[in-house]
């Protein structure tokens, strides 16, 4: 793809040093892809919101223990979205509503 080529490019060039290393978001898998065809380290940073992570890190038990994904629109506001969600490691006593929105979905 383009990532790949622009660092195949800067690679090429002799006037400035090589790309040693790709630092990339989470999000942009493809620059892994491009760092792993052209034999480069890789670190992928997580810089959305800690309770974002969380939330996707944990949706798998939510969804084990049938809290989500909501079953219907009444949930939105009846009050489930209130229930303290007990056993999810780290966050003791939060509740559904403060867990990032797609784990309604």
């Amino acid at each position: 793809g383009p990532f790949r080529r622009l660092l195949a490019e800067l690679n090429a060039a002799r006037d400035r040093p090589p790309v040693t290393c790709v630092v990339s978001d989470l999000i942009m898998g493809f620059s892994m892809d491009a760092a792993k065809e052209l034999g480069l380290p890789y670190v992928q940073l997580w810089t959305a919101s800690t309770i974002s992570y969380l939330g996707y890190r944990h949706y798998r038990l939510l969804i084990d223990r049938g809290i989500a994904p909501l079953k219907d629109m009444k949930q939105l506001t009846d009050g489930y979205l209130d229930m303290p969600v007990e056993d999810v490691p780290g966050l003791r006593s939060m509740r559904l509503r403060d867990f990032p929105t797609f784990i309604r979905t």
